[in-house]
């Protein structure tokens, strides 16, 4: 089975007055290839709520208007094991 590599980036607000942010990332496998088409869930480790992500053709997902707080990422496809970031 082959490795699925999360790359997640959670870009600082340069607000004050901004109440959410965005999770953003690209899955790649570990020749560095992209990933279409798998499944991202973002959850939020305080609420415990999940929102859920397909990658496009880039392998890239964009989760926008989150509530400030820490959240776990995983990643996954049929064929791939699956990848997590946590924190």
């Amino acid at each position: 089975m082959r490795t699925l590599l999360l790359l997640a980036t959670l870009p600082v607000l340069a607000f004050s007055q901004a109440s959410t942010g965005t999770i953003t990332g690209t899955i790649h496998d570990a020749t560095g290839a992209v990933i279409p088409a798998a499944k991202v869930t973002i959850t939020n480790k305080g609420t415990n709520v999940s929102s859920e992500w397909v990658t496009g053709d880039g392998g890239t997902f964009l989760a926008p208007t989150l509530i400030p707080g820490s959240y776990q990422v995983t990643a996954e496809k049929q064929g791939f094991k699956k990848s997590l970031a946590d924190g």
